[in-house]
């Protein structure tokens, strides 16, 4: 029992508080995209290449990949409800067309989502905090 008492974690965090985050964009010198995400001890390298076309199911569609959720009760038959998914396309801006790829993880009781912007994360990268699970 700590009595009220904060506890400090070996690192100097307080009970609670996340480590901090540290996205470093064009890490990799040959890659056309990339980034060097930092958590603590934890680091993630992300490349992409680029490719400048469009899939054949969404030429002339007038956007790109997008992140979408789908459920189901039995595995076979899928309900898909995008808006569920919690993100969307930005209206302007580095994920305006598209936010795709995306690696969810926990750290420190947080759910966070990093993803890529347009043109396969040519332009950025996201990381999104998750606020709640309902």
């Amino acid at each position: 029992m700590n009595h009220g008492m904060s506890l400090l974690r070996q690192d100097g965090r307080m009970e609670g508080q996340i480590r901090p985050v540290k996205i470093s964009r064009d890490f990799i010198k040959y890659a056309e995209g990339s980034v060097l995400i930092e958590m603590g001890g934890t680091k993630v390298i992300c490349t992409a290449s680029v490719e400048e076309k469009v899939p054949p199911f969404l030429k002339d569609k007038g956007r790109g990949y997008q992140i979408g959720y789908a459920s189901s009760t039995d595995l076979r038959t899928w309900t898909r409800d995008d808006a569920r998914a919690g993100i969307a396309v930005s209206p302007d801006g580095w994920d305006s067309e598209t936010i795709s790829y995306p690696n969810v993880f926990e750290l420190d009781g947080s759910t966070y989502m990093y993803y890529q912007g347009n043109q396969v994360g040519k332009f950025g990268f996201g990381l999104a905090r998750l606020e709640s699970d309902s």
